[in-house]
């Protein structure tokens, strides 16, 4: 059975709230964006992680994980760890917002941890563009 992450074409689970590009026209789910297709969902959570680091100064996976998912609804400690073994980036390492390829391994973690999901090459590609 697919996650809802998957199900929805957003593997990081955003929550709905903003007006993306490739939505879908009607939500179903009616907390998590709905996209059309993954590498919307994908372009989404690029734009968000690339935000909270030029933005808001998150600029390594224990910042970003720590507002991504918060200590009240998530075991924030150990989504961190996860990321941080998936990516082979430390987690205190400071991540460029242009830095593409570790930005790509860091998104890639999180799709396996939040939906259990593997995007391909192709499509971070497609969603980074």
């Amino acid at each position: 059975m697919e996650t809802r992450g998957v199900r929805n074409c957003n593997p990081l689970n955003i929550r709905i709230g903003n007006n993306w590009k490739g939505e879908r026209p009607t939500n179903s789910d009616g907390v998590f964006e709905q996209f059309t297709d993954m590498r919307y969902g994908l372009r989404a959570a690029f734009i968000l992680i690339r935000r909270y680091i030029t933005k808001y100064k998150l600029c390594t996976i224990r910042a970003i994980i720590s507002r991504w998912a918060p200590e009240t609804e998530n075991l924030t400690m150990a989504y961190i760890n996860h990321v941080e073994r998936l990516s082979g980036i430390d987690a205190s390492e400071p991540i460029a917002p242009t830095d593409k390829q570790r930005l790509f391994r860091i998104v890639t973690a999180m799709c396996w941890v939040e939906s259990l999901y593997k995007p391909s090459q192709q499509e971070l590609e497609s969603a980074w563009s």
